[in-house]
């Protein structure tokens, strides 16, 4: 049975793992919409694409990315925090850092949708 010391420093421990995870997707996206606003707003004016389209290949450009940095670093802290060692829990910890990143991403392409310029962004 783990003492209370090991538990909380491990809850501290996930905590801070989710927040670099979410702050980290959120903060890259918050100026996509800025710098992109031109162009896309010529090319909606020539009737090219939809907004759908634009955001679903926006976001599965991202996709790698967003599967792939969770995974680093939860392999470089997962053991050294001295999570439990079954696969199980690894990959469900993952799962859940998935559905963080997904979120924050997602946080952060709709704060820049809302920002009408870069300064407000």
């Amino acid at each position: 049975m783990p003492d209370r010391v090991t538990v909380q420093n491990s809850i501290g421990a996930m905590f801070m793992m989710t927040m670099t995870q979410f702050m980290g997707n959120t903060f890259p996206n918050l100026l996509v919409f800025q710098t992109e606003r031109p162009v896309f707003m010529r090319e909606q004016i020539n009737q090219m694409y939809d907004v759908f389209p634009y955001y679903l290949t926006k976001v599965m450009l991202e996709m790698p990315v967003m599967l792939i940095t969770p995974i680093l670093m939860l392999a470089l802290t997962y053991f050294g925090v001295n999570f439990r060692r079954d696969p199980d829990s690894f990959f469900m910890f993952y799962l859940a850092l998935e559905g963080v990143v997904q979120c924050g991403s997602s946080m952060g392409l709709m704060i820049s949708s809302f920002a009408p310029n870069l300064t407000t962004a």
